[in-house]
C-alpha cells in the first residue's frame, strides 16, 4: 500500500510524533510511506516532501490543493493520511474526484466557528486519539459519530523502554519531572506549578527538587519568569531547567514523578513513574486505578469533551504532589497503559480503517 500522511504543522508536536511513529510501523509492515509537511524535526525512515500547505491567503491555500492533488496522482498513492484541521481542508479538495480516499485523525479540539458546525471536511472516517474529541466531535462539530474511531497515540513501548543514560546530577532525594511546551496552555500550567506550588514544597522537603524539560524560560510571562529566577537563586541545587532536547525519556526516567499529559504521561507511566495527569484542559490527578479511565479519556488532561475548561483545584494539586513523594505506581494501572497504547495494537486498528475506505471506493 502507498500511504500519504500529511501535515501542516511548523513546531515539533505531538501530531507529527503520532504520524513519525505510524509512519516508520506502516513501512516496518512492507508499505511505502510519504509524508507532506512545511516543517519536519522528527527521525523518520519515510520520504519528506516540504511543501507550505495550509496557510495564508486563500490563492495559497488553492495553490496547495493543487500541489498535493498532483502529488498524490505522481505517487500513485492509495490512502491520505491527515492529520490536522488545515490539512484535512486541503486533503478534502485535493482527492475530490480522484477516487482516492482520505481519512484524519484529529488530535486535539478544533476551533468552534459557526461556518464549521455540520462543514465535514475530515474525510470519510474520522480517528479520534481519545473519547473526549470524539464527544466533542459529535457534541460540539455536528459529526456523526458513525464515523469516528477512538484509536489513542501509539507507542513504540520497546524503543522507548531501551537503557536510559544518566543526565541529571546526582541527587539523593526526590525528583519531580515537568515536560512539555512552555507555550500557551502549557505554559500557563507550569507558570502557575512554579508559582503556586514550589515555594512551599521547598520550604518542606529540602530534598525535593524540580527539573523543567522541553521550553525555553523566556516562553513564560514575566510573573512565571521572574518566580523561576527567584526560586532558582534561593534553591539552586533544587531548580533544574533544560530547554528543548531529543532524549526526553532519559529525563523522565531520571525523575521519580512526572507532571504531565499526552504522550508524556503514556510514557512516564510505561517507565514506571508515579505520574500526575496534567494537561492543556484539566487535572486527573495521580493516575492511579480509579482515575485511569478519566485520564485515558482526556488523553491525560489534554482534552476536555466540551467548553468552558473546569477550574484546576490548585489545592489538589498541591496536595497530590505530597502524596506522589511516597507513592508507587499501580501495576494494574501500568498493564493497562502498555496494552492500551502499544504501537502493533494501535497499527492493527488504523490498517482497519485503512481497509474499510478503500473496500468502499
Amino acid at each position: 500500500m502507498r500511504i500519504l500522511h500529511v501535515l501542516t504543522q511548523f513546531a515539533l508536536t505531538g501530531a507529527e510524533v503520532y504520524a513519525a511513529t505510524l509512519a516508520n510501523a506502516q513501512i516496518a509492515e512492507g508499505n511505502e510511506v510519504f509524508i507532506v509537511s512545511p516543517f519536519w524535526h522528527s527521525k523518520v525512515s519515510a520520504k519528506v516532501v516540504k511543501l507550505p500547505l495550509g496557510y495564508g491567503a486563500i490563492s495559497k491555500r488553492i495553490k496547495s490543493v493543487f500541489m498535493l492533488r498532483n502529488l498524490i496522482k505522481r505517487l500513485q498513492i492509495d490512502v491520505v493520511h491527515a492529520h490536522s484541521r488545515a490539512s484535512s481542508w486541503v486533503c478534502y479538495f485535493a482527492t475530490k474526484g480522484t477516487g482516492v480516499p482520505f481519512i484524519s485523525t484529529v488530535h486535539g479540539r478544533q476551533h468552534l466557528h459557526k461556518y464549521k458546525r455540520n462543514s465535514d471536511v475530515y474525510g470519510a472516517r474520522v480517528i479520534a486519539v481519545c473519547e473526549n474529541i470524539k464527544l466533542h466531535l459529535v457534541g460540539e462539530m455536528g459529526m456523526n459519530a458513525a464515523k469516528i474511531s477512538v484509536i489513542p497515540n501509539g507507542m513504540n513501548f520497546p524503543e522507548l523502554l531501551t537503557e536510559t543514560d544518566s543526565v541529571l546530577p546526582q541527587w539523593n532525594g526526590v525528583t519531580l519531572c515537568i515536560p512539555g511546551r512552555t507555550t500557551g496552555p502549557k505554559g500557563d500550567r507550569t507558570g502557575l506549578i512554579i508559582s503556586k506550588i514550589l515555594p512551599n514544597l521547598f520550604q518542606k522537603h529540602p530534598d525535593f527538587r524540580v527539573v523543567i524539560v522541553g521550553g525555553d524560560l523566556t516562553d513564560l510571562n514575566p510573573n512565571f519568569q521572574q518566580a523561576w529566577v527567584s526560586l532558582a537563586s534561593k534553591y539552586p541545587q533544587q531548580c533544574i531547567w533544560v530547554g528543548f532536547v531529543n532524549n526526553l525519556k532519559d529525563y523522565i526516567a531520571s525523575s521519580q514523578i512526572v507532571i504531565g499529559s499526552g504522550r508524556v504521561a503514556i510514557e512516564a507511566i510505561a517507565a514506571n513513574i508515579v505520574t500526575l495527569s496534567f494537561g492543556e484542559s484539566c487535572y486527573n490527578g495521580i493516575v492511579k486505578p480509579d482515575t485511569i479511565s478519566e485520564a485515558m479519556a482526556s488523553n491525560f488532561g489534554d482534552i476536555s469533551p466540551s467548553m468552558p475548561l473546569p477550574m484546576v483545584d490548585w489545592e489538589k494539586v498541591a496536595n497530590d504532589i505530597e502524596l506522589a513523594i511516597t507513592a508507587k505506581l499501580g501495576l494494574e494501572v501500568r498493564n493497562q497503559v502498555l496494552a492500551s497504547y502499544s504501537l502493533p495494537t494501535v497499527l492493527d486498528q488504523v490498517n482497519g480503517v485503512y481497509q474499510e475506505v478503500l473496500r468502499k471506493q
